[in-house]
C-alpha cells in the first residue's frame, strides 16, 4: 500500500466527505486498490464519492493505530548494536 491509500484510507475512516483529490489519477487508483481490497465501500447514502471504511478497513486502521513508532538503532561495522 503506497502513501497516498493510506492517506485515502484515513479520510475515508474519519471525514465523512468526498477526498480533496478524488478525482485525480492518483487518488482514483487508490480509491479503486481500497475497494478491491475490500478496505473501503461506497458510503451509498450519498451520490457525490463519500466512502466509509468496510469491517475490514475498521481493522486494518486500528492496527496501523497500535503499531508502534520505529526505533532508531546504530551499528557498528561488525553489526553490533552500539
Amino acid at each position: 500500500m503506497n502513501c497516498i491509500a493510506i492517506e485515502v484510507l484515513i479520510h475515508c475512516h474519519v471525514f465523512p466527505a468526498p477526498h480533496p483529490r478524488g478525482t485525480t489519477p492518483t487518488a482514483m487508483k487508490a480509491i479503486n486498490y481500497l475497494l478491491g481490497s475490500d478496505l473501503i465501500k461506497e458510503d451509498g447514502s450519498t451520490e457525490d464519492g463519500r466512502y466509509i471504511t468496510t469491517e475490514r478497513g475498521d481493522v486494518h486502521i486500528r492496527h496501523l493505530k497500535d503499531l508502534p513508532f520505529p526505533v532508531a538503532v546504530w551499528n557498528n561495522q561488525n553489526g553490533d548494536e552500539i
